[in-house]
C-alpha cells in the first residue's frame, strides 16, 4: 500500500514512505537471518517475529491519527473512509476477542489499541459529519509554484478521455 500511494503523495510524504520501505528492507532480512541462524530457541524466534508483527499492527492502526487531527481541526470527517474504518473495527474486534479468548496479550493488546482507535474514528464521523467539497475551504495555497499541480484533488472533477487531446 505504501508504494501505491507514493506516486500521489507530496514530497514530504514520499520521503516518509521511502524511509519506511528502506527501514523494512533492512530490518526484515536482518531479523530473518538472525532468527534462522543465531536465535537460541524457537521461543526467541517467536518472540522477535511477534514483536515485529505487533509493531506493524500498531503502525497500521495508528496511521489514521493524522487524519483524525485534521477532522478535529476542520470539523469535517470527509477524509475518514467509512468502509475502511468499519473493516478495521471489525478486524480489530475479532482479533481482540480471539486474543482475550486464548489469554494472549501479544494478540489482544495491539488489536485492542487498534479497536479503540477505530472506534474513535467512528465517533469522529458521527460528531463531525462529512461536508461536501463545495463547503470545504479552498485549497489554492496547496498548488505548486506554477499555480497548478500534476495531480487532481479528490474534490475536483477530472475530465475523462484521451489525455493527449
Amino acid at each position: 500500500m505504501s508504494l501505491t500511494a507514493h506516486g500521489m503523495a507530496d514530497e514530504g510524504a514520499k520521503q516518509r514512505i521511502r524511509f519506511v520501505v528502506c527501514l523494512a528492507a533492512g530490518v526484515f532480512p536482518f531479523l530473518g537471518v538472525y532468527t534462522s541462524f543465531f536465535a537460541e530457541s524457537a521461543a526467541v524466534q517467536q518472540g522477535l517475529w511477534g514483536l515485529a508483527g505487533n509493531i506493524i499492527c500498531l503502525v497500521y492502526y495508528a496511521a489514521p491519527l493524522s487524519t483524525m487531527w485534521d477532522v478535529i481541526r476542520t470539523r469535517n470527517s470527509s477524509s475518514i473512509l467509512v468502509a475502511l474504518t468499519m473493516m478495521n473495527t471489525l478486524n480489530a474486534a475479532l482479533w481482540t476477542t480471539y486474543g482475550v479468548a486464548v489469554a494472549d496479550p501479544y494478540i489482544w493488546a495491539p488489536n485492542g489499541i487498534g479497536l479503540a482507535l477505530s472506534v474513535m474514528q467512528i465517533a469522529l464521523r458521527v460528531v463531525f459529519p462529512a461536508r461536501a467539497a463545495s463547503a470545504l475551504p479552498s485549497h489554492a495555497h496547496h498548488s505548486g509554484a506554477s499555480g497548478g499541480s500534476k495531480y487532481a484533488r479528490l474534490d475536483e472533477e477530472v475530465p475523462l478521455g484521451n489525455p493527449g487531446h
